[in-house]
Order: structure tokens, then sequence, then C-alpha cells
């Protein structure tokens, strides 16, 4: 017999404690990087003279942008604490004098897993503006912004309780009734806790309507104001999912799940001098929600730089 301190422990001399768990370079998984092959990032932009006199210009443009190389923190910081890199027995029953003899006790590890063969996070950005001499040295733009993100890397939980673990009556510890027995017991893969897979399948994109009006007061003196219209959603912001096979769809208050942003009204105002040189700017961002959301209610935020 054990004490009940170590239920939920993998038995002593009873198998590898590591199972399933690969190192890089072993064999089964080679080391480093793996080779996508080329990747494509075109990038084509344009501007025409509408009547060949200089007052009106049509612009465009449209780019493809590849993170050739994830970021070091989401691959080795999260990996280097995995079985059997690291493993973090718990002693009981002991003293200083018997610490360096004792061998511990080893539970299940939350763990971090990796894609195999990850696609390269990719940005699509793309726009198109009308410019408009008005006169009185006075410019109006108006532009369409956009972009698509594909690939992005987000994370999920693979070993989360199914739904009612802890109530259902077979899942009772008989040693304490009334009781559930440790998460440990209950998890769909056996012999880990978390287990977190980092994977690239987010995604999100962003559409804006930006105008400015611009005029040059004199040579030294100009004023400008501007206006945007912009959304943006996305499925990549959060964490984690709750669950491995149904991700949580909600708002931008929740903390799992789609992340929807509300429309933002964003109001620009600017006056340069350059005598002496001085800029002034004057920032106004309201944002508008769907009304049936559970968003408290928006706030206004402004700020002279």
């Amino acid at each position: 017999l054990l004490p009940a301190v170590m239920i939920g422990s993998f038995a002593p001399n009873s198998g590898d404690p590591a199972n399933g768990m690969v190192v890089s370079g072993t064999g089964i998984l080679p080391s480093g990087f793996a080779n996508r092959g080329w990747e494509m990032g075109p990038r084509a932009g344009f501007a025409y003279d509408v009547f060949g006199n200089g007052k009106t210009a049509v612009r465009g443009g449209f780019g493809v942008s590849k993170q050739a190389v994830p970021s070091a923190g989401s691959y080795l910081w999260t990996t280097r604490t995995n079985p059997p890199v690291q493993f973090n027995p718990q002693i009981f029953y002991g003293n200083l004098d018997s610490l360096a003899a004792s061998s511990g006790v080893l539970f299940p590890s939350s763990v971090s897993a990796l894609e195999r063969n990850p696609k390269a996070g990719t940005v699509m950005n793309y726009s198109h503006a009308v410019q408009q001499d008005l006169g009185w040295k006075t410019i109006l733009d108006v532009s369409y912004v956009g972009n698509r993100s594909r690939h992005l890397q987000q994370t999920r939980e693979l070993n989360t309780l199914p739904y009612g673990a802890r109530f259902a009556a077979a899942n009772q510890d008989p040693t304490a009734p009334g009781r559930p027995l440790p998460d440990n017991f209950l998890r769909p893969y056996p012999g880990f806790g978390g287990l977190t897979y980092i994977e690239n399948s987010g995604y999100g994109n962003y559409n804006g309507l930006q105008t400015s009006l611009n005029r040059r007061m004199s040579s030294t003196l100009q004023f400008g104001v501007g206006y945007t219209w912009s959304k943006a959603m996305d499925l990549t912001r959060v964490k984690t999912y709750l669950t491995n096979h149904r991700p949580q769809v909600g708002r931008a208050s929740r903390t799992t799940g789609r992340r929807r942003m509300g429309r933002f009204h964003t109001t620009r105002h600017r006056s340069c001098s350059s005598q002496p040189a001085t800029c002034r700017r004057h920032e106004d961002i309201v944002r508008v929600v769907d009304p049936q959301s559970p968003v408290p209610a928006p706030v206004a935020t402004s700020a002279w730089r």
C-alpha cells in the first residue's frame, strides 16, 4: 500500500513516465526548423494621374508578407520543461539530511506540443486611394485599407476535462465519497496534465475607410484633419480554447474564442509650423459596438501630442 498523498502519481518502476514524448535529433524528429521550401511574397502598386493635370490621382497596392522564422520564445521556452528533458519529482516525508538520497515521486506533467509541419504566417495587405486637389492648397485623400491574415500562431488545450466529468457518479473518489477523483484520472490523454498544442491556424482581417483633408496655409504653416472608420476581427488573440473540439465563440469581452472588434471611429486634427518647428495633433477614438453586445459602454479617449 502507498500513502494517500501519492494518489494520481506514476507507480514506481512501472514503465516510462515520458511515454510518447519525442526529443528532436533522435531519428524520429529532425533537429532544427522544418524546411518549407520557397515562400512567395509578391508586392505590386500603381499610381495614375486620371486627367493628366496633376489634380486627381488614383493609387493602389497589394503585398504579401511571410513570417519565415517563428519567434524563438513561442517554441523554445514552451518545450524546454517537457519530459524527458526535465522531470519534477516531489518528495514526501523527507528532510534536508535525506534530500540527496531521495528519488521522489513523479506526477503527470503539463506539457507543450508543436504542430509537425506548420504553415508560414501570412499577411496580405491591400489599399486603394484617391487624392484630389480641391484648390486653395487643399488636398483630399480617401482610402480603403485592408488586410487578411492567415496561419497565425495560437495555442489549443488538448487535454481539457470533458464537460461534467467531475460530477459524474463513475468518477467519484471511493476513498472520499462526494468528491471526484483527481483531474489527471479524468483527462482524455492519461499520463499528462495540461497538453498545450501550438499551431498555425489563426486568422484575422481588417477593413478601414481612411480619409484626410490637408491644407497648406503658407510655406511654414499647414493644417490637417482625418477620419477613420474601421473594423477588425480575428481568431488568434485569445490564449487557448476551452475545448479541443469546439472553439467558444463570443465578443471581444470573452476570454476565449473569436474576438469581434467593434467599429472604431477615429478623428485626427493636426497643425504644424516650421517657424518654430512645432506640430500639435489631437486624436479622438470612439468605439461603437453592437447594441446587443454584453460589452460595457464604449470609451472615448482624447490626447494632444
